[in-house]
């Protein structure tokens, strides 16, 4: 019995001995109630606002002390919140952060590694030290600042020389970057709300009426070259939605960094005069951006037709997506960007204006198509088109099937046929129906081909293949030899139109009135190949070939543009007496001696021949 009291003795002896060394060493590892141990959270600061205990952060946010996980192999951490009152962070729930106070073999602390994130996790944020998702209604204060991901480091040892406790100060980095607009509002733009505006990603900004201004918190992007986003986009009626694009000076979107623009929002017009970057609320520095950020606009007439007012590749799709017969207008060139298929539009309903400016970079065409567009039954004018095609089997041209008009265009570039049993090619449209009229149109495209023999047909033309409709006061320029080594196989080929007339059944009559050929057709064909006996095919010229002049009027090779030539061209009338001085547009000689068509009214667009 003696024996068995000593035992017990020493082993509570032993228990009290190990409890002590634990309160000395870090008990609140185990019992996480030292009130010694926990830390305490004197300041915390977010980068760029002018770090300071005078303009504290207020937002939650979550701690943990990866050196005490590390060590222990569990997790301190826990939720800190901001007391008004008291002005002091204060942690909340059962969980409590606590310092690591073992010391090295040297009798050295330990020194302790922090690291924090806000806003704290929810479901929907699922936020941490390294993921976030953003919310993308930001539309109040309270949402905007819940947007707002940010992270803190710290390393630092728990005791001074004087055992006093020191206290642990954060400064908060911003992961995602700001927009922040100071808005103008004009005339009928008064009444929009924080539901009429999203920016890039979709996000519905904070829109703050009483200060005019807009803010959203958006991830960073490296390259916005790669995005097609639009900066953003204010809708002011059902009919009506004024889109920016970023501008031409702001390459990225860089974590912490806030980005500043004066907005003038009003009927018809959105437009951006400034851009500055700045560290998050602080000074800033200005990109020299002026108004190259509007994208695109969308207009509504009296009778409730709406017109895209486009500058940029990103706002002609935004008419392509969402246009639905709508009108387009071109404000400024647009590229297609590398490495992009061509939009392929099975139907052009509306107009589309180029206003003298030109689609650029058209080097790929949707799979299994061969034409820019498809069918035109609206009016396409005033239009440039540059491409650089490989197409297979043939290349279309802008339509394939033309049953409204194409006015002032010009298309420009390369064009390769690539081998197949076939080969054909056309400069403006492949058939151009009974309805159809090709105005004042210029084909200077290269047309390439492959080497080697084809057995199947060759059909082309330098503006059209099949013309049952009316072709009026046209240039083509372009060399067509498509025609293969065994010259065995049937070829259709000609400067103007190949065919005359529309389908060989019906041999619907065509027109072609003063119209010109400058390029090397094989077949000696400059103007037509075959045509149905009761087309009108009257004062048209070419340089090139010996085209028989059996079933023209007024027609003829020349040498030259003399003035007797250009005259005639520029007073033939198209069967409706009309010239093509009539449309607004004349033939002219350039300083070359090389014959060019020039727009001579106001409602036409400058030419680019």
């Amino acid at each position: 019995m003696l024996y068995m009291k000593k035992k017990k003795i020493f082993a509570l002896m032993a228990a009290a001995l190990s409890l002590t060394a634990c309160s000395t060493n870090d008990i609140a590892d185990i019992t996480h109630d030292d009130a010694d141990n926990v830390v305490n959270v004197a300041s915390v600061t977010r980068s760029g606002e002018g770090a300071s205990t005078t303009s504290p952060m207020t937002a939650p946010f979550h701690l943990i002390n990866i050196t005490q996980a590390t060590k222990r192999n569990v997790n301190f951490e826990a939720d800190f919140t901001y007391d008004n009152n008291t002005n002091q962070y204060a942690q909340t729930g059962d969980s409590k952060v606590v310092w690591y106070n073992v010391k090295d073999a040297d009798g050295n602390e330990i020194p302790n590694e922090f690291k924090a994130f806000s806003p704290i996790k929810t479901d929907k944020n699922n936020a941490s030290l390294e993921t976030f998702n953003l919310p993308t209604d930001q539309s109040s204060a309270t949402l905007l600042q819940s947007a707002d991901w940010m992270t803190a480091t710290k390393t630092l040892t728990k005791l001074k020389a004087d055992n006093s406790v020191n206290s642990l100060d954060l400064n908060f980095e911003h992961r995602n970057a700001k927009l922040h607009f100071n808005v103008t509002l004009n005339d009928d733009a008064n009444g929009i709300t924080a539901n009429d505006i999203t920016v890039i990603g979709g996000i519905k900004p904070y829109y703050n009426s009483g200060e005019n201004t807009i803010e959203a918190i958006v991830e960073p992007v490296s390259d916005l070259s790669t995005t097609t986003g639009k900066l953003i986009q204010i809708k002011i009626s059902d009919d009506e939605t004024l889109a920016a694009s970023f501008p031409s000076t702001l390459t990225s979107l860089s974590p912490g960094k806030q980005y500043n623009f004066s907005l003038s929002i009003g009927h018809n017009k959105a437009t951006i005069s400034s851009v500055s970057v700045a560290d998050w609320e602080n000074s800033d520095i200005d990109l020299g951006g002026k108004d190259d950020a509007l994208s695109y606009r969308v207009e509504t007439d009296e009778n409730g037709v709406r017109t895209y007012i486009v500058s940029d590749f990103s706002g002609f799709m935004a008419w392509v997506d969402n246009g639905n017969g709508a009108n387009i207008k071109l404000e400024k060139d647009i590229s297609v960007p590398d490495e992009t298929s061509f939009p392929y539009m099975s139907e052009i309903n509306g107009v589309i204006d180029g206003q003298g400016h030109t689609i650029k970079n058209i080097k790929t065409l949707e799979a299994g198509k061969h034409s820019i567009f498809n069918t035109n039954k609206g009016i396409i004018k005033n239009v440039n088109f540059e491409i650089e095609i490989s197409s297979y089997s043939s290349f279309l041209g802008i339509v394939t099937k033309n049953e409204g008009t194409i006015e002032n265009c010009t298309i420009s570039g390369s064009a390769t046929i690539q081998q197949d049993n076939y080969r054909h090619f056309s400069g403006v449209c492949n058939h151009n129906i009974q309805s159809g009229k090709i105005i004042a149109c210029v084909n200077n495209v290269t047309v390439n081909q492959p080497e080697g023999d084809i057995n199947g047909t060759i059909t082309s033309g330098g503006i059209c293949y099949e013309n049952g409709g009316l072709i009026f006061g046209c240039i083509n320029n372009s060399n067509i030899s498509l025609v293969s080594a065994n010259n065995t196989q049937y070829c259709v080929i000609a400067g103007i139109a190949a065919k005359s007339y529309l389908d060989a059944r019906t041999k619907t009559p065509g027109k072609i009135i003063a119209c010109a050929n400058t390029g090397t057709i094989t077949g000696n064909c400059p103007i037509f190949y075959e045509f149905y006996e009761v087309s009108t095919i009257d004062y048209c010229y070419w340089t090139q070939g010996s085209e028989s002049t059996t079933n023209m009027t007024n027609s003829g090779k020349v040498t030259s543009w003399d003035d007797t030539t250009i005259n005639a061209l520029n007073t033939a009338q198209d069967g409706d007496n009309k010239s093509i001085q009539d449309y607004g547009y004349k033939f002219e000689t350039d300083a070359n001696g090389k014959l060019i068509i020039v727009p001579i009214s106001s409602s036409s667009a400058a030419a680019r021949r």
